[in-house]
């Protein structure tokens, strides 16, 4: 073997064409799609039933665990009542209410739930409500989503905020802590997260100015 042929370079690769790489490409992304799909069909039930146990839970809480609730869709003459009660709720729309009792017969009326979302100081803030039309007291308020500051506006979900809610006559009113008057339906504000919690209070007003006449309107027709 000379010095010529020891240094000669070995023979590159043979080039693959282009055609090759885009089928490679195009293979991999049908695949990749069709895995996604599966998964999303795959969970898609399981987030549903999930999100419709929270919300169950959620109207039973704020309610005071009542014994029977009826779901009623919000129609624009009115509530219609479901035969079965339904816990898919559009809380952009607030196209469902649910009126829960204390005793099985659906006699005994403690109030509504309703359930509501509108945008905080980060994001969405989703909660749901009980209150009784008659009195217009709220029964009980749970915050069931919201991507509010950590530390902060994350308070808008504890006890010593909405403790002091409950029991209130609608309207509302926000007040910071300290500065109100004793009257009657002033909620403090939470320090830190004044923007938060006043967002909180805006969206029980407004849910309950939205659907409020149509509650008292079945009321005032003796339906039970």
């Amino acid at each position: 073997m000379n010095a010529d042929s020891a240094q000669a370079a070995p023979p590159g690769r043979p080039e693959v064409p282009a055609w090759k790489l885009v089928l490679t490409l195009a293979v991999a992304g049908a695949l990749a799609g069709l895995l996604l799909v599966f998964v999303d069909q795959a969970t898609r039930d399981r987030i549903r039933e999930n999100r419709r146990a929270a919300l169950r839970e959620a109207v039973g809480e704020v309610l005071g665990d009542p014994v029977r609730i009826v779901s009623f869709a919000v129609a624009e003459d009115g509530l219609v009542a479901e035969e079965e009660t339904n816990y898919e709720v559009d809380t952009e729309r607030l196209d469902r209410v649910f009126a829960g009792y204390a005793d099985a017969e659906g006699k005994q009326l403690i109030g509504f739930a309703l359930a509501y979302q509108r945008t905080g100081f980060q994001d969405a803030i989703r909660l749901i409500f009980g209150y009784d039309p008659r009195t217009k007291k709220v029964l009980g308020v749970k915050v069931l989503e919201h991507k509010e500051t950590p530390g902060l506006g994350d308070k808008i979900e504890k006890e010593p905020f909405l403790g002091p809610i409950r029991g209130q006559v609608l309207d509302l009113v926000a007040v910071k802590p300290g500065k109100g008057t004793g009257g009657g339906s002033e909620v403090d504000t939470v320090t830190g997260a004044t923007i938060s919690s006043g967002w909180v209070i805006k969206i029980i007003n407004e849910a309950a100015a939205m659907t409020g006449p149509k509650i008292e309107a079945w009321l005032r027709k003796g339906e039970r």
